[in-house]
This record gives structure tokens, sequence and C-alpha cells, in this order.
């Protein structure tokens, strides 16, 4: 699936979609498994992402808290114009600018996904590497962190398996521009 999603085909589609060389620009893969109160807060991807895309991998998702949303403007979490469901096997893709404004309601708990980000240079991703080594080498020190319940191995599969039917499906129109 990594191969996938870092390979060529991909980044064709996605340059054909957006209208932009990607070629030679380093891509890096961030995988979420939880969110807490912190996360959802309406914000713009930093400068140095050129494009981001989220793929869920959520089994189901009922509760309206957590749903991203992509906003029109920087202040109001219910002025959207369009709310996407973390659900297994969604892919959403989108330029960041300083106008892409995102964000969802707080949801404290399990929240699967897969994030790739192309990047302006390969120093970012060697920066967020080790920003994300040293976050989990903190995290690990606390003994007052919540430690997410493992999912079982079979139920992984399952998400993995619709994630990657949806991606074999997948069609640049699907895309949101």
């Amino acid at each position: 699936m990594v191969a996938a999603l870092t390979g060529t085909e991909l980044r064709h589609a996605i340059e054909e979609k957006f209208g932009i060389d990607l070629s030679g620009r380093p891509t890096l893969l961030t995988v979420r498994g939880r969110s807490d109160a912190k996360d959802g807060h309406i914000h713009t991807d930093s400068a140095s992402k050129i494009i981001t895309l989220l793929l869920y991998m959520n089994p189901v998702w009922e509760s309206a808290e957590g749903r991203l949303r992509l906003l029109r403007g920087p202040d109001d979490l219910e002025d959207y114009a369009v709310e996407v469901a973390p659900s297994a096997g969604t892919m959403l893709a989108f330029r960041c600018t300083e106008r892409s404004f995102h964000g969802h309601r707080a949801h404290i708990g399990q929240r699967r996904s897969l994030q790739l980000n192309w990047v302006t240079e390969p120093a970012v991703v060697r920066r967020e590497l080790g920003r994300h080594r040293w976050s989990a080498r903190l995290k690990a020190l606390n003994p007052f962190a919540r430690t997410a319940p493992v999912a079982s191995l079979s139920q992984c599969g399952e998400n993995l398996a619709k994630a990657k039917r949806a991606f074999d499906l997948y069609r640049p129109s699907s895309i949101l521009g």
C-alpha cells in the first residue's frame, strides 16, 4: 500500500487533478491512530506542504465528531464546503495554501488515517521525522498517557483491504480540487 501511495500512478493523477508538477518532490507519510481534544482546530497545513492526501482506515464512522471539514474561512467550523466521514477507504486530497482551512469537531479516541504529503524539499521530511521520533519517545515516558486499545490483526487487515479496494477503484475525479 505504501508503494501505491508513494508511486508514480497516484502522483500523476494528483498532478493532473491539481495542475501541478510533483516530480522530484519528496513525500512524507504519517500514520495516525487516535485523536484527542487538541486535534481538529481550524488550521492550514504548513507552507512546506504542497498537497495533503488523507486515506481513512476506520471501519465505520457514525459520530458527528471527527468528520473533516473543508472550510470557507478561518473562523467558523460550521461554515464548511465539504464534510468527510473518516470511514475506511475514504480518500481526500487538497492543495495546501494559506486559504485551505480545515478542521473537525473534537473527537477523543480512535481515528485512524494515513496522511501523505508532497513537500517542498527533503529537509522537511528529515525535520518532521525527527520531530515525530522525539514526540513518540516523550509519550512513551509519560506514565499518565492513555494507550490506544490494540486492534486485532484481522480488524487491521480488514481495514487495509477496504482501503486497498478503494485505492484500486480510485479515479482522479474523486479527489476534491
